[in-house]
């Protein structure tokens, strides 16, 4: 402890030390009403520690440069010296998104479209921007596979990949990128998550993050879209952002909803005939505990979130099932 209490302080630095950085932190100033011009911009910034650390003639360099990129952008106006958030700017700030994220999300969602609009359109068109995380790296291995798809997919992209001639970086970063595509749509594929760990060498923390982080990002895609007047886009963003929150095929959706069934539930019941919240809705507790997978509780469960009725008949099966359960695990120890 003494070592810990005596060692000299390690330094800091300030998070807002990059241009990349500043330029949310601009942006919500401006659009929540903290400063309405660049004095007022100056001062509130003139607080912070980066300020502190890196001086006033360094911070008001960085300001400026963040606040040209979003007047460039469309997420503010200057009016008489009063600097005001546009509604794209304001929702932006309102999404926690990256300024630079909804750049690339309006250039893509403002497009003609790709060739052919498919859900490896909108997945890559996240894993393209700054905010999606984590970045997965392609390993030399997977070089060859990865350029064969994007050969094959490139008229489902929003964007073009760099020239490898040109920029070989850029390039290698593109094709990281439709790692993380071809990891999503694997994920709402339903492929199993032991198959997707091993065919895209990803850890399990990072197939979760990457799960939340696309929800997200698809969550702040639907509502730019429908700030730019494109409903069709918005309907589709919409079930992708479900189907990767639940990790299945769309006719899975409603059965994925309930509490309790995942993805492997939820395929089960399909399977076994109930496509839909009607047919759990119909179906008889006895009926349900046929499905493997589904026990006594979660029939009840069931029923009680699709306002199914219970009936004695159904109240008996389950008291028989829980019987027969207890049984065997008193017989096992």
């Amino acid at each position: 402890m003494r070592a810990y209490v005596e060692a000299e302080p390690e330094r800091i630095w300030s998070k807002l030390a990059s241009e990349r950085a500043v330029k949310p932190h601009v942006l919500a100033s401006i659009a929540a009403g903290y400063a309405s011009n660049e004095e007022e911009l100056w001062d509130f910034f003139s607080k912070t520690f980066y300020a502190h650390q890196y001086g006033l003639g360094t911070m008001r360099a960085v300001l400026r440069r963040a606040l040209a990129y979003l007047e460039e952008n469309g997420m503010v106006v200057r009016e008489d010296g009063i600097l005001r958030a546009t509604a794209f700017g304001r929702r932006t700030s309102e999404l926690y998104i990256d300024p630079e994220t909804a750049v690339l999300m309006k250039e893509a969602l403002t497009s003609e479209g790709p060739g052919s609009l498919t859900d490896l359109s909108f997945l890559h068109m996240i894993a393209h921007t700054p905010d999606m995380w984590p970045r997965l790296r392609p390993y030399r291995r997977e070089l060859e596979d990865l350029m064969g798809f994007l050969a094959e997919h490139e008229e489902e992209l929003f964007f073009r990949p760099p020239d490898p001639e040109l920029d070989a970086v850029g390039f290698e970063e593109f094709l990281g990128e439709i790692k993380v595509a071809r990891v999503l749509d694997a994920w709402i594929e339903e492929e199993p998550e032991d198959s997707i760990m091993g065919l895209f060498d990803v850890q399990p923390g990072d197939l979760y993050r990457l799960v939340e982080t696309g929800r997200w990002l698809l969550y702040a895609a639907q509502e730019l879209a429908v700030l730019f007047g494109r409903r069709e886009y918005a309907v589709r963003l919409s079930v992708l952002m479900k189907r990767v929150e639940h990790g299945v095929r769309e006719e899975l959706l409603q059965l994925a909803s309930l509490r309790g069934i995942g993805r492997v539930r939820a395929r089960l019941l399909y399977s076994a005939g109930f496509r839909s919240l009607e047919d759990l809705r119909r179906a008889p507790v006895r009926e349900l505990l046929k499905v493997p997978g589904i026990g006594p509780r979660l029939a009840l469960s069931i029923k009680e979130q699709v306002g199914g009725e219970i009936s004695e008949e159904d109240l008996e099966a389950v008291k028989k099932e829980e019987w027969v359960q207890k049984s065997l695990l008193d017989y096992s120890s």
